[in-house]
């Protein structure tokens, strides 16, 4: 039997070239997908030992080209971690085993002998694992570059230098150009508008930093229009002025407070404070993008540190295991010729390098899900939400449309890290036995709704949440992923439980493209 051992490591490649000599014939040796295929084409084996995380192209790809175009060719996966859900991917691409690397010595001989039989072999940790998903290896996706700080720190600079708009709406011609006179010392991008109609087109449009605002108009009256606003996620927070004439008494003011107004300005406007409480509120809004931004690169950074951490530990450190494990096993497969306690304690090696590999291997994964960018967002939460259960004693239902379809890359990360955080504070602060996640399409909007039955959140950081928008950094992230997304966040909380909703909108990303797999 001729096999070529395909696998970007070198030492995985010298560890399974070693098993294997004694053997058959190990006829090459490839480093990547590209490699493997054309090794293939030349070298002709009988089985390639393919493994699934490699530069340029990943396992899987090749294996689909390598038995699409030699179909006589059978492709064995040797992978570093156990995955049902991985088990499938590979099937499908066409692979007849899989062998999960800290299982070499046992079992890639007879997997070997059973695929050049053209026989399915699966390693049977993973086919006793019955409904335990665990996670596998991530596709082609290559380490990304740590964003650099100076260029960050340089847009964030550029987005508090730019202008920002400011909306007068009054139904006067005459106002809208004493205003405009007014405030275009301020040097901001000034935008008139004549109705609420008008007004509301181009907040639609536009990012509006300030509104200014008269009471009475025809149509909807200032009163009408700020809580429409208000009642908008996105202008929840704008600075409304409300400037009148007619409408001064202290109950319209009460009134003017009520429906969001930050400051009530009577006529006759003197320039002077109209323009300096213009420019504080445009000030701010500057502050709190400038704010948003750097949050925003926070929450990216941390991914990719993440992403990266991951990656040296499933490119470095579980490799190297690896090929310890596959030395141990040599060593383990001789230990008659040993006496009792040093065949004893190079059992006990075994054991202590599967534990070590297996803890790694859950370490990088939690860091960054592979099978989000491999399978998908449904089999990543099926194998954390078993994971964690397992762990925590918490009991955790799962409920995931049988249809649901691949998102973009980022809205499947955010969901993912959502779903972590709730569970994560679920476990540390709830006392809850069990918890619940439901994912749901409704009419273009994707509900993501996690509920447990814990005590519940303190009525004092409810409140916080609930002002603020902002409690701890967990919360903090979440909701900034969510504002990247132009999704919103829920959170309702009493003695009899919690129940946190992300709703995201599917009709703005209708546009993106869905992760590759």
């Amino acid at each position: 039997m001729r096999v070529l051992v395909v696998d970007d490591h070198e030492v995985v490649r010298r560890g399974v070239r070693s098993l294997l000599e004694s053997h058959c014939e190990v006829c090459g040796e490839a480093v990547d997908g590209f490699d493997a295929i054309e090794k293939t084409r030349l070298l002709k084996p009988d089985v390639v030992v393919m493994d699934i995380s490699m530069p340029k192209l990943n396992g899987l790809e090749a294996t689909r080209t390598i038995r699409s175009v030699l179909p006589a060719c059978e492709v064995l996966i040797l992978s570093q971690h156990e995955s049902s859900q991985m088990v499938q991917q590979a099937l499908q691409a066409g692979a007849r085993g899989y062998v999960v690397k800290s299982s070499v010595a046992r079992d890639l001989l007879a997997a070997l002998g059973a695929v050049e039989r053209h026989e399915t072999f699966f390693d049977h940790t993973i086919s006793g694992m019955g409904e335990l998903q665990l996670v596998e290896e991530k596709s082609s996706l290559q380490e990304a570059p740590i964003a650099d700080s100076t260029n960050s720190h340089q847009a964030v600079c550029e987005t508090t230098d730019e202008k920002v708009h400011i909306l007068m709406v009054d139904d006067e011609p005459g106002k809208l150009l004493t205003y405009e006179t007014i405030l275009s010392e301020l040097g901001e991008n000034l935008i008139k508008a004549h109705s609420a109609s008008e007004a509301l087109e181009h907040l639609l449009k536009t990012e509006i930093a300030v509104v200014l605002m008269d009471v009475n108009m025809p149509e909807l009256d200032g009163f009408e229009l700020a809580k429409m606003i208000r009642d908008h996620p996105r202008y929840q927070n704008t600075a409304i002025l409300f400037i009148s004439g007619a409408r001064i008494t202290d109950i319209d003011r009460l009134k003017g407070y009520e429906h969001g107004a930050v400051d009530y300005i009577s006529v006759p406007v003197i320039p002077e404070l109209l323009r300096a409480k213009v420019r504080v509120f445009a000030e701010l809004y500057r502050k709190s993008r400038q704010l948003e931004m750097l949050t925003a690169q926070m929450v990216n950074l941390l991914d990719e540190e993440r992403r990266r951490i991951a990656r040296e530990l499933h490119d470095n450190v579980a490799q190297t295991l690896a090929a310890i494990i596959m030395n141990v096993s040599i060593v383990q497969s001789q230990s008659e010729k040993l006496d009792a306690r040093g065949a004893k304690a190079v059992s006990e090696n075994s054991q202590l390098l599967q534990h070590i590999s297996t803890q790694i291997r859950i370490m990088s994964h939690l860091l960054h899900p592979p099978l989000l960018e491999v399978a998908g967002l449904a089999s990543a939460l099926r194998w954390y939400v078993d994971n964690f259960s397992e762990h925590s004693k918490i009991k955790v239902g799962l409920e995931v449309p049988s249809d649901f379809d691949r998102l973009p890359e980022d809205t499947e990360l955010a969901i993912f890290r959502i779903v972590q955080e709730c569970l994560t504070n679920i476990h540390r602060h709830s006392d809850s036995k069990t918890a619940h996640i439901r994912i749901q399409n409704e009419n273009g909007r994707l509900v993501v709704q996690v509920t447990d039955g814990g005590k519940g959140i303190p009525e004092e950081k409810l409140l916080a949440l609930t002002a603020s928008g902002r409690i701890g950094v967990g919360f903090g992230g979440v909701r900034e992923r969510l504002r990247q997304l132009g999704g919103t966040l829920d959170v309702r909380s009493d003695r009899s439980g919690t129940v946190v909703s992300a709703i995201f909108n599917l009709n703005r990303q209708k546009n993106s493209q869905p992760a590759a797999v």
